[in-house]
C-alpha cells in the first residue's frame, strides 16, 4: 500500500512543509489544499500602496513548476469553515494512505472528521429514436433516455442537439421531450446525465430529417 500526504493549508509553512518533504526524499503523493485559486502566494502587510494598486497580481511562494515537478497537487478548498457544510474536498488514489497536517495557527485545536465517497458516475441510455432512424421534416421526434445512479440521484437529463444548438433538460423521471426539427439533414442528438455529485455520463446518436 502506498502512502500519502495531505498538507491543509497554502501559506507559508504549508509550502515549505511540501517542499521539505521532497527534499528530505519522499516520494509519496502530496496533496497542499488551500483556499485560493492562485498557486500559493505572498501575503505582505496591507498598505495604502497595495490596495489601490488595481493591477497589482499575488507573488507566488513557488513557480508552477515546483508543483509539477515535485508532483505536488494544488488544489482548492471551497472555504475555511467550522460548517459541515463546507468541507475540503480532494480527490484521494485507491490504496493511497494519507497523513493530514494541519497548517494553523499556533496552538490551535479540533477535529477532523473523514468521510469517504466513492462518487460512481451516473449511467444514461438514449431509448429513443434509435440510432440512425429517418423522420419527415416537420415530425415531432420523441427523445427519451434512462438515467441511473447507484450511490445517488440523477439531479438532470440534458437533451443537446447540434453541440448546443438546441437544448431541452428534465429534472425528473421519465426523462424525455418532443422535439421538432427546424432544419433537414443529420442532426446528432446528445444525451447528458448529471447526478448530485455533479458526476455525468453521455449517450448519443445520430439521426435523419428528410
Amino acid at each position: 500500500m502506498k502512502n500519502g500526504v495531505v498538507i491543509v493549508g497554502a501559506g507559508h509553512a504549508g509550502v515549505q512543509a511540501a517542499a521539505s518533504l521532497r527534499e528530505d526524499g519522499y516520494d509519496g503523493p502530496v496533496i497542499l489544499v488551500g483556499d485560493e485559486n492562485e498557486l500559493p502566494y505572498h501575503k505582505p502587510p496591507l498598505s495604502k500602496t497595495f490596495i489601490k494598486d488595481a493591477e497589482a497580481k499575488p507573488q507566488p511562494l513557488r513557480g508552477e513548476a515546483f508543483y509539477t515537478g515535485n508532483a505536488i497537487d494544488s488544489l482548492t478548498l471551497a472555504t475555511w469553515s467550522n460548517d459541515p457544510n463546507f468541507p475540503a474536498v480532494f480527490l484521494a488514489t485507491a490504496g493511497t494512505t494519507y497523513q493530514i497536517a494541519i497548517d494553523g495557527a499556533p496552538g490551535a485545536e479540533g477535529n477532523i472528521q473523514l468521510n469517504v465517497h466513492y462518487g460512481v458516475f451516473p449511467t444514461i441510455s438514449l431509448t429513443s429514436p434509435a440510432n440512425g432512424d429517418s423522420f419527415a421534416f416537420g415530425t415531432a421526434i420523441h427523445l427519451a433516455a434512462n438515467a441511473n445512479d447507484s450511490d445517488g440521484f440523477i439531479r438532470e437529463v440534458l437533451f443537446d442537439i447540434d453541440g448546443g444548438a438546441h437544448q431541452f433538460r428534465v429534472n425528473s423521471s421519465p426523462y424525455e421531450f418532443d422535439w421538432t426539427p427546424d432544419t433537414q439533414g443529420q442532426h446528432r442528438v446528445t444525451a447528458i446525465a448529471t447526478d448530485n455529485d455533479n458526476l455525468g455520463a453521455v449517450d448519443e446518436i445520430l439521426v435523419i430529417v428528410q
